[in-house]
């Protein structure tokens, strides 16, 4: 046997041993992905509480009696309102003020507060870029006190925010965002 011979059968021994090998890796990525698990999307809104500025308050129903019944035509809630009561929660980010706005039903309300108070830097500030797309999503009635009527709307807006804080090896940094706040708005007529 030659030396080109012995050769020639070491290139195609190279070629099947490199074919074995990706044939190997691809079926476990195949197998890799029986294992995962799918997680849902979370649907459930996030509802904040703060006061609203023409007298209203911006809250979870928890705070409210409503009688359920619903408005016949809705009602815009003011940009206004809603920019103040996003403002409000904005200043009191990475403080210990932000657990009276959160609703008693927001999901893992004390898993965020902890997670403030562990992770982000005490430095660490969040800024207010802009509030946008406001709608209002639904109104009920609330029960009634006295002449005027409460009305309870719930509200979504999209708000572009940014955090900022000083890293020690590369200076300020700052991380745009941009969230979904549900605000449940009482108001009196």
């Amino acid at each position: 046997m030659t030396s080109y011979a012995l050769l020639d059968r070491l290139r195609r021994g190279t070629w099947v041993r490199r074919l074995v090998i990706l044939l190997l890796c691809l079926s476990s990525f195949g197998e890799a992905r029986q294992f995962r698990k799918i997680a849902p999307i979370p649907s459930t809104p996030e509802v904040v509480e703060t006061q609203a500025p023409s007298g209203g308050q911006i809250g979870g129903a928890a705070s409210v009696d409503v009688d359920q019944s619903v408005v016949e035509t809705l009602t815009p809630v003011a940009l206004s309102t809603v920019q103040s009561g996003v403002s409000d929660i904005v200043a009191s980010w990475n403080t210990q003020g932000l657990d009276r706005y959160l609703d008693q039903y927001f999901p893992d309300r004390f898993q965020l507060l902890g997670t403030l108070q562990r992770d982000v830097p005490v430095d660490a500030s969040l800024v207010l870029l802009s509030v946008q797309n406001v709608s209002t999503l639904n109104q009920v009635w609330g029960i009634h006190s006295g002449p005027a009527r409460t009305r309870i709307s719930t509200v979504v807006a999209t708000v572009s925010l940014s955090v900022r804080f000083v890293d020690p090896f590369k200076g300020m940094i700052q991380l745009p965002h941009t969230s979904q706040f549900y605000l449940r708005v009482v108001e009196s007529e």
